[in-house]
């Protein structure tokens, strides 16, 4: 299953260009860089310099060697491969040096369904990620940790929030489970070990505290972003109840695993024996997929949680209750493998994250991904057991735990890079045809994307500003795209070409947020600046400003 998902994200690396919408947004400033070598740009705002790490080492990489897209899949892939790495390092710790139990982590990693999505994709969110498991390994995994495990895991700490403000939460929930760990039998040990993570905090705030002051702003407006107000304050309050019932905190995929792992883990924290908490577990995470949700009236419980309306969706969930049969088989004979202390720190180091999450940004799970490392121990942490191996039926049983697991995960390998199959057929018989340019592949895959930017060229010149709301297209204008939903007519001053998008969600943002409809008919209306239609590819319009 890891080498399928190497294969295809080897394939995306050297045959397509960028084609995540935020990832070539962001991008723009590591042309820029490439470009002037400076930092700060005219066009920067507190999204971006909240998330340094990734795009200045994509920028400073472009510099060096060129602007390849290819590069920027690298380093993306590269921390992909850190996370696989510590996911793979947690889970033989988890299961008291078992191997396999390291080796079934890894591969549910990729049934998180954002993972095989952000592999390759340039986003913040997996680095994030990776870090954040990076210090959980030097500290929980690491006996008695030393100024050396110490000082990698504040660095990480430092380079998690570099890479995302969201890692704060993730620190924050290791670092109650360090003060927890009974690995470290002296105390002081545990809090200089915490301290190691709060000061690698402190420089990424003391970094965003500078920059927050620079952009005239509050550090925690800095730090939240768009998070606490606004269109996302209610796409986040209209997701938070249909989530947390669903289970599908991780993806649809992992529902039923996740339900089952949540309610298994709180009866072992209070007290019940391995075996019972299984055979509770189990019909109680069967009972909640199929009338909990629908009982509390919530519109995107049941119909969410039991959708098989394809092969895919039945074969997953064919293999998540195979694995999860297969602990409820095996619960007589196999042992308690992971204690409740260990138990407890990954449920304190997931806490602050999934509370966060659920709080600000229920509506996007991969801005899960600081708890994605506990979160999937936890979905793990039943099966520990019979994965461990022992008698002849443990081993049968956890033969299909894995293949379960294996079956969950493969199902999202069609979604790698977010293509889906269909992308995937364009690809082959693109690559059957001979064709291996970048731009053609992405002018195929984003066809109403690159038709726009040919229509903005002639418009903007090689000087002129683009007024887009269309983030993306300022990976192809860089420092002349100003992305914004404009509030007045006036906003527009100044600009060669303007780009809205006409589709329900910006037109229902433009009604309940800026104050007016947002529409092709009210910008023609506008008196100043004058603009009239010259395009217009689905539900992308492209307007010429009149100066």
């Amino acid at each position: 299953m890891l080498l399928a998902y190497a294969a295809a994200n080897a394939a995306v690396i050297f045959l397509l260009p960028l084609l995540r919408g935020d990832a070539m947004a962001f991008a723009e400033w590591s042309k820029l860089i490439a470009a002037t070598g400076h930092f700060h740009i005219p066009s920067g705002t507190e999204l971006m310099y909240q998330r340094p790490l990734v795009y200045v080492l994509l920028g400073w990489a472009w510099r060096l060697f060129g602007i390849h897209e290819s590069i920027a899949r690298i380093l993306s892939a590269g921390f992909g491969l850190l996370l696989v790495g510590t996911l793979l390092r947690l889970g033989v710790w988890l299961g008291k040096s078992s191997l396999e139990v390291g080796i079934i982590a890894a591969v549910l990693l990729f049934g998180v369904s954002a993972v095989p999505v952000d592999f390759t994709s340039c986003l913040t969110d997996l680095p994030t990620a990776a870090l954040v498991a990076v210090a959980g390994v030097a500290l929980l995994v690491v006996e008695s940790p030393g100024w050396i495990a110490r000082a990698t895991a504040g660095t990480a700490a430092c380079l998690a929030m570099l890479a995302k403000p969201s890692a704060l939460a993730g620190i924050a929930g290791l670092a109650g489970a360090v003060l927890l760990h009974r690995g470290e039998e002296v105390r002081s040990r545990r809090v200089w070990s915490a301290l190691a993570l709060c000061a690698g905090c402190a420089v990424a705030l003391a970094y965003d505290a500078r920059e927050a002051r620079a952009l005239d702003m509050s550090l925690m407006r800095f730090l939240l972003g768009f998070a606490t107000g606004g269109f996302y304050a209610t796409l986040a309050s209209q997701s938070r109840v249909g989530h947390l019932l669903a289970f599908d905190w991780l993806g649809p995929g992992l529902r039923s695993l996740l339900g089952f792992a949540v309610v298994y883990s709180a009866l072992r924290l209070a007290g019940v024996r391995h075996r019972g908490a299984v055979w509770i577990a189990a019909p109680a995470a069967a009972v909640w997929m199929l009338l909990g949700a629908h009982a509390l009236g919530t519109s995107e419980g049941i119909g969410a949680a039991l959708s098989l309306d394809s092969l895919t969706a039945k074969l997953v969930m064919l293999g998540a209750w195979a694995a999860i049969g297969a602990a409820v088989a095996a619960a007589g004979e196999s042992q308690e493998a992971v204690s409740r202390h260990r138990l407890l720190l990954l449920v304190v180091w997931a806490l602050p994250t999934t509370a966060a999450w659920l709080g600000f940004a229920a509506y996007e799970t991969r801005l899960l991904s600081p708890a994605w490392a506990p979160l999937v121990l936890l979905v793990v942490s039943p099966h520990v057991g019979i994965l461990a191996g022992g008698s002849p039926w443990l081993r049968w049983c956890g033969t299909v735990a894995a293949l379960g697991v294996a079956v969950v995960s493969a199902a999202n390998l069609a979604n790698v890079d977010g293509l889906g199959i269909p992308g995937w057929h364009t690809i082959a018989g693109r690559v059957a045809a001979g064709d291996y340019d970048r731009d053609s592949l992405r002018r195929t895959l984003l066809p109403d994307l690159m038709q726009t930017v040919s229509a903005v060229e002639p418009l903007a010149g090689a000087r002129g500003r683009v007024f887009a709301i269309d983030g993306k297209l300022r990976f192809f204008f860089p420092g002349r795209a100003i992305q914004a939903y404009p509030r007045t007519c006036g906003e527009l001053g100044g600009a060669s070409a303007f780009v809205l998008l006409t589709d329900p969600d910006v037109q229902e943002y433009f009604t309940a947020h800026i104050g007016h409809p947002g529409t092709v008919e009210w910008f023609l209306s506008c008196r100043y600046p004058k603009m009239d239609v010259v395009a217009q590819f689905g539900t992308t319009v492209v307007f010429r400003i009149k100066q």
